[in-house]
């Protein structure tokens, strides 16, 4: 590993499970969603739109499908598309529910401005609370991840834990299996980070030649997919990318040889079998495939043993992982931005 190993990125990845036990801790003491679950279950709200940008925008996967679940007209969009191209979602009779870690992102001011002159309600997430977003937002669900130097990590982690609860929250449901449930993922990502020199040595050994990444998933699991992905490329200025298992199947199959690597999540039960039935087959055809799932063989893989609602945010310890393998291989200082900015202010 590289001479930053107490900086920047890495130390945002081990500062994990402190932003974890935090923002849970933030949440018992000051979760509150207002009147917005009364409105939502007296149908107020026509339809939900989820949207962000980035890992702002996968991270809401999770709570995606557990609204569609209910029943209710949902809709997942990115921040930008939905402010040029779909400003017709946003209406008075509207639940607007968008994240942002800075809470100033430059579509999230925009996003506020469209909300506020239309009346539709706004609920925020977000990791600032001296911001647009924080300020401006009906509601603003706030994380206690601290300040993060780059790459998203600890900020969106810690936002997942805040979607955990709203999930049920929006319903009035008994917030304690919410509770239960995110009081224990501090330790369960300490104990899985707590090996990561070992983790990330066997990623370099296992990626030697590799030159295509993928990472898949279905359901829930397209948030670890594709914000993986995504911090490939901004951590290792290598190409990755995130799809859905079954997307997989259809032509990017093709490049599954022994040049490429794709990290595969087991997920919910309910598709478990599908997704592993895809990693052995790729295996097969000559793939380097990475089975991640609490009874994975290798280490890196492994994850604790959960309940579904914490697999988003464990499924996203091994994404880690592999960045900061790539990264060594390539004797890259993981998560440096050259050209990004940790908050983008030009659209």
């Amino acid at each position: 590993m590289s001479s930053n190993s107490e900086q920047g990125y890495l130390a945002d990845i081990l500062a994990q499970p402190e932003a974890l036990a935090a923002t849970h801790a933030g949440l018992v003491k000051d979760f509150d969603l207002g009147s917005i679950p009364a409105q939502l279950r007296d149908g107020k709200f026509r339809r939900v739109v989820l949207t962000g940008m980035g890992s702002s925008h996968s991270i809401f996967y999770p709570l995606y499908y557990q609204l569609i679940k209910q029943g209710l007209s949902v809709t997942l969009i990115e921040a930008s598309e939905l402010i040029h191209y779909a400003i017709g979602l946003v209406q008075p009779d509207s639940l607007v529910i968008t994240a942002s870690q800075s809470g100033s992102s430059v579509e999230t001011v925009r996003l506020l401005e469209i909300t506020r002159a239309r009346a539709a309600t706004v609920l925020g997430i977000s990791n600032t609370s001296v911001s647009p977003l924080a300020e401006q937002a009906n509601i603003c669900l706030l994380t206690q991840a601290g300040a993060e130097a780059t790459v998203s990590c600890k900020t969106y982690v810690a936002a997942l834990v805040a979607l955990r609860w709203l999930q049920a929250g929006l319903f009035g449901k008994d917030l304690s299996e919410a509770a239960r449930e995110t009081a224990q993922i501090g330790s369960l990502a300490q104990k899985y980070l707590k090996n990561w020199q070992e983790h990330v040595k066997s990623l370099q050994t296992e990626l030697v030649g590799v030159k295509d990444y993928f990472i898949s998933g279905r359901g829930p699991s397209l948030a670890a997919a594709l914000t993986g992905s995504l911090t490939i490329k901004e951590s290792t200025l290598q190409h990755g990318e995130g799809l859905s298992c079954a997307a997989l199947r259809h032509g990017p199959r093709e490049m599954m040889r022994k040049n490429a690597y794709v990290m595969v999540f087991s997920g919910p039960e309910n598709t478990y079998s599908l997704n592993y039935n895809l990693a052995k087959e790729l295996s097969a055809q000559g793939a380097r495939v990475g089975w991640v799932s609490p009874d994975a063989e290798k280490a890196v893989y492994r994850l604790p043993k959960a309940p579904d609602g914490l697999l988003p945010i464990l499924e996203f310890l091994p994404t880690e992982m592999l960045n900061l393998a790539i990264a060594a291989i390539n004797n890259h200082q993981a998560g440096v931005f050259e050209h990004a900015t940790k908050v983008t202010v030009t659209e």
